[in-house]
């Protein structure tokens, strides 16, 4: 559903827009965890977790109402793929707040550097082979054979950038980047569409097995504060953002709406 010259038309809302409500998600939920006696490492994940939301979601609601296209809709994607790219810095930085005496900000520098490698590299090469190899494949005149082709190249590009430190779900976006750039976009879009709905039921499915029924009658206001506090904070702050960089007030008032659905846990 994207492809470069979209990611281009959408940098004005990525790294404005999404680059602003990331810094202000993670300061305020840092703030607010700091407040509550929470130590700065843990506040830190905290505030990290609270500014990212569930781009599968929202991504899939916006899609299904055919709002992609819509000024709000490409505000959406923007933020949501800010927050997808922040929350590589986000992953290496986690594990390294475990140990005090140690240093951020080379392992960082050089997580960023091998990111920015396998993903020119990636690009590279699917932009010069993946026609050929496509090509190749539609002559043998098999559908299942094409389909299988498709999903071998999502899974080896995801699998290749989280060698590379990425995370899996990025690696698969690039993937469908590279693909939505040849001329088999349409049929490729078409046999995926059933993998999609079916994985993305399994992954609601096994979110909600993680779920410790037992302890929500303990600490039920707790969770209910939270939950009401970080989804109208982070609407709030998303709708400031845009209505300030005057793209209009019904552009602001649901875009704001969009992005602010579950923040996700930084656990993948």
């Amino acid at each position: 559903e994207f492809s470069l010259p979209l990611l281009l038309s959408l940098r004005r809302y990525l790294l404005g827009v999404g680059s602003l409500q990331v810094i202000g998600g993670t300061l305020a939920g840092f703030t607010i965890a700091q407040a509550f006696g929470v130590g700065w490492q843990a506040a830190l994940v905290f505030g990290a977790a609270t500014a990212l939301s569930s781009t599968a979601i929202v991504l899939s609601q916006l899609a299904e109402q055919h709002e992609l296209q819509e000024r709000h809709g490409r505000l959406s994607v923007g933020i949501l793929l800010f927050q997808d790219l922040a929350a590589v810095p986000f992953l290496v930085i986690i594990p390294l707040l475990a140990d005090t005496e140690g240093s951020i900000g080379a392992p960082l520098v050089l997580a960023l550097l091998k990111g920015a490698v396998a993903f020119t590299a990636i690009w590279l090469i699917g932009r010069r082979l993946l026609p050929r190899l496509l090509h190749g494949v539609t002559r043998t005149a098999s559908r299942e054979l094409f389909t299988l082709t498709v999903l071998f190249l999502a899974l080896a590009t995801a699998w290749l950038t989280q060698l590379f430190g990425l995370s899996l779900a990025m690696g698969a976006f690039l993937a469908g980047m590279l693909l939505s750039e040849t001329v088999y976009r349409h049929q490729i879009e078409s046999d995926a569409r059933p993998f999609r709905d079916l994985l993305l039921g399994l992954f609601f499915v096994t979110v909600g097995m993680e779920l410790d029924y037992p302890l929500l009658p303990s600490m039920w206001l707790e969770t209910l504060v939270l939950l009401l506090g970080i989804t109208l904070a982070k609407g709030s702050l998303i709708f400031g953002l845009v209505w300030a960089a005057r793209l209009g007030l019904p552009a602001a008032a649901r875009t704001g709406i969009s992005p602010m659905f579950v923040a996700r846990a930084l656990c993948e």
